[in-house]
């Protein structure tokens, strides 16, 4: 019975949270999909710019790149981790308000 009744009080507070969750995840996963998109010729070019810094033996310039491929691969890993935990969340309240 005293659940039920949590159910109903937390109802007006979890299900907006639910849907601003979906849209945030939504969002998020759209902005990652055109940053891949976007940035896959530039990642390639910086590829190529740290085989050519390797075989002119310009390590300082490999290291810059390097940090610089890392950094945008980095971008989209962290944004399909939050994309994962906003779903997971979203998907925990689903079940919350949905168990008896």
């Amino acid at each position: 019975m005293s659940r039920v009744l949590v159910k109903i009080l937390l109802a007006p507070i979890i299900l907006p949270m639910i849907i601003v969750m979906s849209l945030l995840s939504l969002m998020i996963t759209i902005v990652a999909s055109v940053y891949e998109n976007v940035a896959g010729l530039p990642m390639k070019l910086v590829g190529i710019c740290i085989l050519l810094a390797l075989f002119t033996k310009s390590w300082l310039a490999a290291v810059l790149f390097g940090i610089i491929l890392a950094m945008g691969y980095l971008v989209v890993i962290l944004a399909a981790v939050v994309s994962s935990l906003l779903d997971a969340g979203r998907n925990s309240l689903a079940t919350f308000m949905l168990s008896r």
